[in-house]
């Protein structure tokens, strides 16, 4: 399975740690009722809208099979809270959110590519997602 993380993590920390589980990585969820422990988010969609006028530098695409225990949907972690993902706003987007407990290696990490975020385009002209997407055109490390 491809995923993708947003970092801000040098690429040569990338290529000799990995990405590791951030110390507040629950920040944004302190309402609900979550796991504690340090994770990374990965997306199953490069559609980083959310991440628009942020500060991050680059994205990596991680190679992660299904089966690793470790990778947990975060549609799943919500239903395990006895919350009912289909009542939220963000439903849609929240089947695309996956966490993982532990340091996904470097032997994982398919690329990381540089990505600009310090603005938010107009994307209203844009005839489909495809279109937007190549007018993203990141630069390779």
């Amino acid at each position: 399975m491809i995923l993708f993380h947003f970092t801000n993590a040098s690429a040569d920390t990338v290529e000799a740690q990995g990405l590791r589980p951030g110390a507040n990585s629950w920040a944004d969820y302190a309402g609900f009722v979550v796991p504690k422990e340090p994770v990374v988010w990965l997306m199953a969609e490069f559609c980083p809208t959310f991440m628009w006028g942020k500060p991050r530098k680059r994205y990596c695409e991680v190679a992660i099979p299904f089966t690793d225990r470790r990778l947990v949907s975060f549609e799943n972690i919500l239903r395990g809270a006895g919350i009912d993902v289909r009542k939220l706003d963000c439903a849609r987007q929240a089947g695309s959110f996956y966490v993982y407990f532990g340091t996904i290696t470097p032997d994982r990490i398919w690329r990381c590519r540089e990505i600009d975020f310090s603005f938010e385009p107009d994307v209203s002209a844009a005839k489909d997602r495809a279109e937007f997407l190549s007018r993203l055109r990141p630069r390779s490390l």
